[in-house]
C-alpha cells in the first residue's frame, strides 16, 4: 500500500504479468543442452587439431630422418667402394676414410633424430657402426687385404641394419598416414553426428518452445477464467505497493468499475480501521512476509463491508522484493452473524441475570439495529388476556410504528394474507410504498420513510406470544442475510418472552406454593437438585421450634434420629435414580420427644429430564403407626392361632382320612362276602322261575320273581358300593390311552337299547363321520355311558332319550338328552354328591342308591375330563361330558 500515483495497466497486461514468461524450464533446458553441444563440438576439433599436426611433425622428422640415412648410406658405400678399389697413396687414403668416418657419423646423426631409436633395428645400428669405425682405424693402420675384407663385412652389416632400419622407419610413416586418414574419417563421421544432434536438439528446442508458449496461452487464459469466476478478489501490486492488477470480484467488493482497476489498496478501508491496516501492511513489506488481517471497506454506495485480505510476498531470484499476490475475501455475512450472536449471547446474558424483559428486549433491538441501519424493529408482546393492549418495545417511537403497522394491516385488500397471517401465525412480507391509506406520520417512522415491513409472529409451543415488526426503507424484499438476522432476532425476542412469561407464571406458582404451605398440616418443605432444602414451610418451626432460615441447607438433618439417618440417606440415593422419594423417619419435636414422620418428595423436571428441585411433605404418623404395629401384633397372634387350629384341623383330617379309608375297605370286603349268597340266590330263583323243576302256580311265580328282582337290586347296590369303595380308596387303576370314543359309545347303548324298548322310549345315537378319538379309559367310560343313559331311560316316562358323540380338535364331546321330568336348580348343585337323590319321594320309586353320578364324576376326574348338567323341571335333563382328545402323535 502506496499513498503515491499507481501503476495503472490494463487487465490483459496485468493478468500476463501474472504469469511469468519462463514460466516453463523446458526451453532454458534445451538453450543449455545446445551450448553444452557446441563446446564439447569445439573441444573435440581442437583436439583432433592438434593431434592431427602433432602426428604430421612426426612424419616429416620421421621422412627427413629416412633421407638423411638415405645420404649416409650413399656416401658410406661410396667412400668404402672407394678404398676397396683404389690405390691411392696413403694421403688420399685418409681422404676417403675420413669421408666414410663422416658418413657414418652422419648416419648415426640421423638415427639419432628418429623417435623411439632404442628399440628394434634402430638399437643395432649404432653397435653396428661402432664397430665399423674400429675396422676403419684397423684398415687404416694396417690396409691389407685382410683388414679390407673385415671392413667389408662390417660395412655390409651396417648396410644391413640400415635397410631394416629404413624399412622400419618407411613403415612407421606408412602407419601414421594410415592412421590420420582413419582419424579424418573418425572426425567427418563424428563431425555429422554433431551437426544432426545439434539439428535435433534445435528442433527440440523449436518444438518445446512452441509448447510452452501455447501452454503459457492456455495458462493465461486458465488464469483470466479463474480470476473471473472466483469468489474473491484477486490483486497484485508492485514493490511499492501499488496495485497494477484486480479482476471483478475484486472490483464488485469495494464497488469499482473495470476502469478504475489500480488504485491503492487502503483508499478505500475505513477510517476507523485505516491506520492499523497500514501499520500492518508496512511491517509485513519490511520483513518480507505473509499479510493477514481483517477489516472494514466502504463500499462505492457507501456502506460498510468487512473483508479478508491475504497476501503473501514476491521475491525475484536475486532476493528482491517483486510486490505482493493476494486475495480479498468479503466476510460480511460470517462478521454479521458473529455480530449477531455475540448481541444474541449478550440478550440471554441479561435473561439469565434477571433484569427486566424490556432492558433485554431494547438490547436486542438495538444489536439488529446496528448491523444494518435500513432496519427499525417493533416487538409487541401480547397480553396476559384476548382483548388486554399490547405492550410495545422500540428505539423509536413506539406510537407512530405502531400506528404504520395497524394502518399496514387494515388498509388495503392485498393484505388479507397478513390480517389471516396475524390469526395463524405466519410470517409475511408487505411492500408499504405506495399505499394510499398510510397516514402521514407514516411517511418517516425514525426519520425514514418506510417502503416495506416484515412480519413475523413471535410463537413457543403453537402458543402466541406476540410480534416482531422490521420496517425497511427498500421496498425490496430483505435478502438472505439480512432474513437470517431478521429470523435469528425473532428468535431470540421470542425467548425474551417466553423466559417472561415463565418467570411470571414462576412468582405465581411460588405464590401458591407458599399459600398452601401455609394452610397444609403437613411439614412442607423445597430443596435443590443435591437436597439441600430452600424453603421450609412455617409448619417446621412450629414443630421443630427453630427458626426456618436455621433449617436451610443440611441443617434439618440435626433434627433427624440418629438410628434413622442411614436409611435416609439409602432411601435418598434410591430415589435419585427411581425419581421418588418415601420413608419414614424420627424427627425431634421442641419438646426433645421423636415422632414418626411419613416423608415424601417428587421432582421438579426440567425439559432435558434433568432434575431441577424436589418438593415434599412431612406427615406425623405416630398415632397410625402405633395403630399399625398394635394391628400387626394382633395380626401375629391371629395368625398363630390360626396355624394352631389348622394343625388340629390337619390331625382331624386325616382321622377322618383314615377312617374314610377303614370303612371303604370294609363295604369292599362286606360286598363281596354278600355277592357270594346272591348269586346263588339269583341263579336258584332264576332256575325256579324257567320251571327247570317244575312247573309253578301263579302265586308262585309272582313270589319267585318278587324275590329275583329284589335280589338283582341289591346286587347293584353292592356293585355301586364296590365301585365307590374302589375309586375312594385308590385302588382304582385306569389304562389312559386313545380310542375311538364313538365305538365304546355305540357299544354301551346297544346294551341299554332292549330296557329302553321296554318302556316304549326312543333311544336315538349320533356320531360323527370321522372318529371321535379320545384320551380315555375303556371300561370307565363305559360305565359312565352306561349310567347317564341308564338314569336317562329311568327318568323318563314316555318320550326319547339322545346319545351324541362330537368335538373341537381339544375335547371329545358326549352328550346325554332326554325329555324327562328335569331336575330343580336346589337339586343340581349337590347331585354329583355320593348317597344323594334329587326328588326323594320319585327316586325312591324307581330305586337307587345316589351314587351313579357320583361315581361318573369322579371318574371323569381320574381321566382328566368334566361332566355338566343342563336341566329345568318338567322339559328333560342334558348331561355333557368333556374328555381330552387324542393328538396326531399319541395315535401314532
Amino acid at each position: 500500500m502506496n499513498a503515491g500515483r499507481p501503476l495503472a495497466l490494463p487487465e490483459s497486461a496485468a493478468a500476463a504479468e501474472a504469469v511469468p514468461p519462463d514460466a516453463d524450464p523446458a526451453p532454458r533446458r534445451a538453450r543449455g543442452l545446445i551450448w553444452a553441444v557446441i563446446v564439447l563440438s569445439a573441444l573435440i576439433c581442437v583436439l583432433f587439431v592438434s593431434l592431427h599436426f602433432g602426428q604430421r611433425r612426426a612424419i616429416d622428422r620421421l621422412a627427413h630422418a629416412i633421407d638423411d640415412i638415405h645420404r649416409a648410406r650413399i656416401e658410406l658405400a661410396h667412400a668404402l667402394d672407394t678404398v676397396e678399389h683404389d690405390s691411392s697413396t696413403g694421403l688420399e687414403r685418409e681422404l676417403v676414410l675420413g669421408e666414410a668416418r663422416r658418413a657414418a657419423t652422419a648416419l648415426a646423426g640421423a638415427l639419432a633424430h628418429v623417435p623411439d631409436a632404442d628399440t628394434g633395428p634402430e638399437r643395432e645400428l649404432p653397435a653396428a657402426l661402432d664397430r665399423l669405425a674400429i675396422q676403419l682405424d684397423a684398415f687404416q693402420s694396417a690396409p691389407d687385404p685382410a683388414s679390407a675384407n673385415r671392413l667389408r663385412q662390417r660395412f655390409l652389416s651396417v648396410e644391413q641394419h640400415a635397410e631394416r632400419v629404413d624399412a622400419e622407419l618407411r613403415a612407421q610413416v606408412n602407419r601414421l598416414d594410415d592412421e590420420q586418414a582413419g582419424q579424418f574419417r573418425a572426425a567427418a563421421c563424428l563431425s555429422v553426428l554433431l551437426l544432426a544432434g545439434i539439428g535435433a536438439v534445435a528442433f527440440a528446442t523449436a518444438r518445446a518452445q512452441r509448447e510452452s508458449e501455447r501452454a503459457l496461452v492456455s495458462s493465461r487464459r486458465l488464469f483470466e477464467t479463474l480470476a473471473r469466476i472466483s469468489p474473491v478478489g484477486i490483486y497484485r501490486t508492485d514493490a511499492f505497493g501499488n496495485e497494477v492488477y484486480s479482476n471483478a470480484r475484486c472490483r464488485d467488493i469495494r464497488g469499482l468499475v473495470a476502469g478504475e482497476s489500480g488504485r491503492d489498496l487502503d483508499e478505500h478501508v475505513h477510517p476507523a480501521d485505516r491506520d492499523r491496516v497500514r501499520a500492518r501492511w508496512c511491517n509485513a513489506v519490511e520483513d518480507m512476509r505473509a499479510f493477514h488481517d481483517e477489516y472494514r471497506l466502504l463500499h462505492a454506495d457507501g456502506r460498510e463491508v468487512w473483508v479478508l485480505n491475504q497476501a503473501v510476498p514476491e521475491v525475484s531470484p536475486e532476493g528482491f522484493a517483486l510486490g505482493y499476490v493476494g486475495t480479498l475475501t468479503d466476510i460480511t455475512g460470517r462478521k454479521r452473524a458473529e455480530l449477531l450472536a455475540h448481541g444474541q449471547r449478550a440478550v440471554l446474558e441479561l435473561i439469565a441475570s434477571g433484569r427486566p424483559v424490556e432492558v433485554a428486549l431494547d438490547a436486542l433491538i438495538a444489536s439488529v439495529e446496528e448491523l444494518d441501519p435500513e432496519l427499525v424493529c417493533l416487538v409487541t408482546r401480547a397480553g396476559p388476556e384476548r382483548d388486554a393492549p399490547p405492550i410495545a418495545h422500540a428505539r423509536g417511537p413506539v406510537d407512530r410504528l405502531l400506528v404504520l403497522q395497524d394502518a399496514a394491516l387494515s388498509c388495503h385488500p392485498q393484505l388479507a394474507e397478513l390480517r389471516e397471517a396475524r390469526g395463524r401465525c405466519a410470517p409475511a412480507f408487505v411492500r408499504l410504498a405506495g399505499l394510499p391509506c398510510l397516514p402521514a406520520s407514516a411517511a418517516g417512522p425514525c426519520g425514514f420513510g418506510a417502503g416495506s415491513m416484515w412480519f413475523l409472529p413471535l410463537t413457543h409451543d403453537e402458543r402466541r406470544l406476540g410480534n416482531f415488526a422490521v420496517f425497511r426503507r427498500s421496498p425490496a424484499a430483505p435478502d438472505a442475510e439480512q432474513l437470517n438476522v431478521i429470523e435469528t432476532a425473532a428468535h431470540t425476542a421470542a425467548i425474551c418472552l417466553q423466559r417472561h412469561r415463565d418467570e411470571a407464571a414462576l412468582r405465581s406458582s411460588e405464590q401458591r406454593f407458599r399459600q398452601l404451605a401455609q394452610t397444609l398440616p403437613q411439614l412442607v418443605w423445597a430443596g435443590r437438585a443435591d437436597g439441600r432444602c430452600e424453603f421450609a414451610g412455617p409448619q417446621w418451626t412450629e414443630f421443630t421450634g427453630c427458626p426456618a432460615d436455621e433449617l436451610l441447607g443440611f441443617a434439618w438433618l440435626d433434627h433427624v434420629h440418629p438410628d434413622d439417618r442411614a436409611a435416609l440417606q439409602s432411601a435418598w440415593d434410591e430415589a435419585r435414580s427411581t425419581g421418588g422419594l418415601r420413608t419414614e423417619l424420627r424427627l425431634r419435636r421442641r419438646d426433645g420427644s421423636y415422632r414418626w414422620l411419613d416423608v415424601r418428595a417428587v421432582p421438579l423436571l426440567g425439559d432435558d429430564g434433568r432434575v431441577l428441585r424436589w418438593f415434599g411433605t412431612g406427615t406425623d404418623v405416630t398415632e397410625s403407626r402405633a395403630l399399625r404395629d398394635a394391628l400387626h401384633r394382633a395380626n401375629t397372634e391371629l395368625e398363630l392361632k390360626v396355624a394352631e387350629r389348622t394343625a388340629e384341623l390337619s390331625l382331624a383330617k386325616d382321622a377322618a382320612e383314615a377312617s374314610n379309608r377303614l370303612k371303604s375297605e370294609f363295604l369292599a370286603s362286606m360286598s363281596h362276602e354278600l355277592r357270594t349268597p346272591l348269586h346263588a340266590i339269583l341263579g336258584f330263583t332264576d332256575m325256579l322261575l324257567r320251571g327247570l323243576p317244575g312247573p309253578l302256580n301263579p302265586a308262585q311265580t309272582r313270589q319267585l320273581g318278587n324275590v329275583h328282582t329284589s335280589a338283582r337290586h341289591l346286587l347293584s347296590l353292592i356293585n355301586d358300593l364296590l365301585d365307590v369303595a374302589r375309586v375312594e380308596s385308590g385302588k382304582t387303576r385306569l389304562n389312559i390311552a386313545p380310542l375311538d370314543a364313538g365305538v365304546v359309545v355305540s357299544d354301551a347303548v346297544e346294551v341299554l337299547r332292549s330296557t329302553a324298548a321296554g318302556k316304549h322310549l326312543d333311544l336315538e345315537l349320533k356320531l360323527p363321520a370321522e372318529p371321535a378319538m379320545a384320551l380315555a379309559d375303556q371300561r370307565a367310560l363305559t360305565q359312565i355311558v352306561i349310567n347317564l343313559v341308564g338314569n336317562a331311560i329311568k327318568f323318563t316316562d314316555a318320550g326319547w332319550v339322545r346319545v351324541e358323540v362330537g368335538g373341537d380338535g381339544k375335547h371329545v364331546r358326549l352328550s346325554v338328552t332326554d325329555s324327562g321330568c328335569g331336575i330343580s336348580h336346589d337339586d343340581q348343585s349337590r347331585l354329583f354328591q355320593a348317597f344323594i337323590q334329587a326328588d326323594k319321594g320319585r327316586h325312591h320309586l324307581r330305586g337307587g342308591t345316589g351314587l351313579g353320578l357320583y361315581l361318573c364324576r369322579r371318574l371323569s376326574d381320574e381321566q382328566g375330563g368334566h361332566i355338566t348338567l343342563e336341566s329345568e323341571p318338567g322339559r328333560g335333563s342334558r348331561f355333557t361330558l368333556l374328555l381330552p382328545a387324542a393328538t396326531a402323535e399319541l395315535q401314532d
